[in-house]
């Protein structure tokens, strides 16, 4: 292959990576009101270690949501430009993704905001943890990485 041939085949997959970005911004605008996060008034502010814990109208919107930025945190890590190497594409991509990483962090603390004390965790709140947990565990894979 030719060092021409490389550099279309670059230009061809970073204009596509631009365009998957515009679909992420696309689907963000169809959210509509039931997907914002809920005000102060149905949570008393939960500080935690990413900011302060979000909640949301159901278990399943706060999943979406997870999935939404893990989906932008792989997004940016996949560039055509990045390095092959997954843990060296997290680490450079940490100022690209640190935001999505906290955020992940904020909706999952508003998901369970203290089970220290549990005694039994409902299906409900069982089954968001599980949801959750990839999305979390990408988050988590970005900040060590950058370490």
């Amino acid at each position: 292959m030719t060092e021409i041939e490389v550099d279309s085949l670059k230009s061809d997959a970073e204009k596509e990576w631009g365009e998957i970005r515009l679909v992420f911004h696309d689907v963000k605008t169809l959210f509509g009101d039931d997907f914002q996060v809920l005000g102060p008034e149905f949570l008393s502010p939960i500080t935690t270690p990413f900011g302060d814990a979000l909640l949301y109208r159901t278990y399943g919107i706060a999943g979406i949501w997870t999935t939404f930025y893990m989906g932008l945190i792989l997004h940016t890590r996949v560039h055509p430009s990045m390095p092959p190497y997954p843990l060296v594409a997290a680490g450079i991509s940490f100022r690209q993704t640190s935001t999505y990483g906290r955020k992940i962090g904020r909706i999952v603390a508003g998901v369970a905001p203290d089970l220290s004390r549990a005694a039994e965790v409902s299906p409900g709140v069982a089954a968001a943890l599980i949801e959750t947990s990839v999305a979390l565990f990408v988050a988590g894979i970005m900040v060590c990485a950058s370490m």
